[in-house]
């Protein structure tokens, strides 16, 4: 995020880093309020619970697969043109990527979302062992392609 926030794109694009998502999203839904956006990227972790002893049916996503595209959660059912747009993007451009197979978590989109008159949403995510614990694990490769594939549809959803 910072090597965008560096960067100087040919589109308006603000940045929030938001506080209390545990307790009721607060600083996403003041961030949204103020911003007005027409288009809001979460970037986020997410639970992949994808340990030994864990069946496959309890698997949200994995580490090691890339960058976590979600078409919905508990608190979000996403824009179809965006998610399809990030999927796509991430193909063409070769960066790994996966969806949740489960139905599992939210994050500061549920309160984006309903902002006002609505924000188109798009929630890119780091699969993540254990999340909420004292010691949380990522892989560093799904990291990069969550910040290749947030870099790349940002200039892709800047064309809609």
């Amino acid at each position: 995020m910072m090597d965008m926030i560096n960067g100087d794109p040919e589109y308006e694009a603000w940045y929030a880093f938001t506080v209390q998502e545990e307790i009721g999203t607060r600083g996403a839904k003041a961030a949204a309020f103020t911003i007005e956006p027409d288009i809001a990227i979460v970037l986020e972790t997410t639970t992949a619970c994808d340990i030994s002893g864990s069946s496959g049916d309890k698997r949200v996503c994995e580490l090691g697969k890339g960058c976590v595209v979600s078409f919905m959660d508990r608190a979000t059912i996403y824009d179809r043109e965006l998610y399809q747009l990030a999927r796509n993007t991430a193909d063409e451009l070769g960066i790994a990527n996966q969806t949740k197979t489960l139905i599992a978590g939210g994050n500061d989109s549920g309160a984006i979302h309903v902002s006002r008159g609505g924000v188109r949403t798009c929630a890119l995510s780091v699969p993540t062992r254990y999340l909420h614990s004292p010691a949380c694990v990522a892989k560093e490769s799904d990291i990069e392609a969550t910040a290749k594939l947030a870099a790349a549809a940002l200039a892709a959803f800047a064309e809609l």
